[in-house]
């Protein structure tokens, strides 16, 4: 019988590094993860004025679409950036 491979030890922190500070570094990762996704959604679906953190100018208002519904459908769809799209095409037609 084959015995599994041992883990691969460039997947841990090093030895010197707490645990907090991984849960910082994957909660600063995964902001930043997020931000970058909901760039590309407000750059496709914002408008003008929309995209700079859903204040609008008089010429981006009845555009786009706000910061916070693009949010709530990326959550909605667990953060999958394709199937976000897909709704958000859905209601704006």
């Amino acid at each position: 019988m084959h015995s599994p491979s041992s883990p691969d030890p460039n997947l841990y922190a090093p030895s010197g590094v707490s645990d907090e500070q991984v849960s910082r570094e994957i909660e600063r990762q995964s902001k930043r993860e997020h931000e970058a996704k909901m760039g590309t959604l407000m750059e496709l679906f914002g408008g003008v004025g929309a995209s700079k953190g859903g204040e609008e100018g008089e010429e981006g208002k009845g555009e786009g679409m706000e910061r916070e519904v693009v949010e709530m459908v990326l959550w909605a769809e667990g953060g999958d950036v394709g199937k976000a799209v897909e709704r958000l095409l859905e209601m704006s037609g």
